[in-house]
């Protein structure tokens, strides 16, 4: 159990990390590793510790990638 909650803390602190920093310049990437290994670790958490914790996981890992500021479009289909 040990080793679960030490993986999913480090993804927590490296999400943080991604979503406050806008103008990194591999950001998107960043984010997409972050979802590619963040569903194992969902995974891992519901195998080893239940459906609650899992979805506990699930959603404090959804929270933290949709906390970032997404760029909008405006009308143009430019950037703003």
């Amino acid at each position: 159990m040990g080793m679960i909650l030490t993986a999913a803390a480090l993804w927590l602190v490296a999400a943080v990390i991604v979503t406050s920093r806008q103008a990194m310049a591999l950001a998107g990437l960043a984010r997409l590793a972050l979802v590619v290994t963040g569903v194992p670790l969902v995974g891992w958490i519901t195998y080893a510790l239940g459906p609650l914790p899992g979805l506990g996981g699930l959603l404090i890992g959804a929270a933290v990638l949709l906390r970032c500021r997404l760029p909008r479009l405006t009308a143009r289909g430019g950037r703003e």
